[in-house]
């Protein structure tokens, strides 16, 4: 392996020699990512370096809140750093204290920043609406195969054993929060919770009230259908399209 390395920030990337381009793209990306985290959301408490592992094709890849294993195919495509930018987005995840956590406000919220740091880093400014009805599909998809994920609200994913939704479902609760509150009280919030409670920890509740107080929208509407209500799905399913869901929950 070679290594590209950023000994500052503790950054690392093991790459196959004649990829060693791609890794000074990727660690740029990586340095790059973490500054804009750190000036939406403060400095993160407790940092402690991430690595990306290039590995040969035949094998799958794998990431965890430290690292990312990533086949030689996708290493070279710069269209994969938004999984980087996910994990990234980890760094200033709250622990849960819910005992069956739904996962929608760390899971549902780091599929929304990987598409909006994909705007803002990667001058892709379709990929938050791109990521919004991709990831619409994904979820009637999921219904086709299971019906009964349509009559499950997000706040009970944990519960049900659901918590693969919060990814899609989630990201699309996200989309529409984002919309409604404004980009400037929607990182303000997201921020200020995790300053709040990065020691302690924080229950769905917790981080849906700490939302609540920090937006100048009434979002009752909105949690009602999206968190604890099914309105939603059957909004998805019918293919509203997102611009008329924004209007619908600032009135």
């Amino acid at each position: 392996y070679g290594i590209v390395e950023d000994k500052q920030n503790n950054l690392k990337v093991f790459h196959f020699p004649q990829d060693k381009d791609n890794a000074s793209i990727i660690i740029l990306a990586m340095n790059t990512a973490l500054q804009l985290f750190t000036n939406w959301f403060g400095p993160a408490d407790d940092f402690q370096g991430f690595a990306i592992i290039e590995i040969p094709e035949e094998y799958g890849s794998q990431t965890d809140v430290t690292s990312i294993l990533q086949t030689a195919n996708a290493f070279q495509k710069r269209d994969n750093l938004q999984a980087l930018y996910h994990e990234i987005s980890h760094i200033w995840s709250v622990k849960p204290k819910d005992p069956l956590p739904s996962r929608f406000e760390s899971e549902g919220l780091a599929m929304f920043l990987q598409y909006l740091v994909l705007e803002r880093l990667d001058n892709k400014p379709d990929a938050l609406i791109k990521g919004y009805e991709r990831l619409s599909d994904r979820f009637r998809q999921q219904c086709e195969r299971n019906p009964k994920y349509k009559d499950v609200p997000i706040i009970e994913y944990g519960n049900e054993g659901m918590t693969d939704l919060s990814y899609t479902k989630g990201m699309l609760f996200f989309y529409l929060l984002y919309h409604v509150m404004g980009e400037k009280d929607f990182l303000d919030a997201a921020g200020s919770f995790y300053q709040k409670y990065k020691y302690s920890g924080a229950t769905s509740e917790e981080f849906l009230n700490h939302v609540k107080e920090r937006s100048i929208q009434n979002l009752e509407r909105l949690y009602k259908e999206w968190i604890y209500g099914v309105e939603s799905s059957k909004l998805i399913l019918d293919g509203f399209p997102a611009e008329d869901l924004v209007n619908r929950y600032k009135k």
